[in-house]
């Protein structure tokens, strides 16, 4: 997907999928959790897509401020990963 209003998509869901992240342990019933979750995971897919698709067009030509901005893009998923995961195997109070 190359367009120019990538990077806002990018940024909407991943700005949505943090929020829908937040509400999972305000969710009353399975109900609501359930929804919820599945959109963020699936907000939270397009991050790593559009990581992939940077990655791929990446060149030997890349100045050091794409290669930062790459490293940091990488680092930003990994720790949402990470945090994903860490939230949802945790056990309830």
């Amino acid at each position: 997907m190359r367009c120019s209003y990538s990077p806002l998509i990018s940024a909407a869901s991943q700005s949505v999928s943090t929020f829908c992240g937040l509400l999972l342990p305000l969710c009353p019933s399975l109900s609501l959790w359930l929804p919820t979750c599945a959109m963020s995971f699936l907000l939270y897919f397009y991050i790593w897509e559009r990581l992939r698709v940077r990655t791929r067009t990446r060149t030997r030509t890349l100045t050091l401020t794409l290669t930062l901005t790459l490293t940091l893009t990488l680092t930003l998923t990994l720790t949402l990963t990470l945090t994903l995961t860490l939230t949802l195997t945790s056990p309830s109070p």
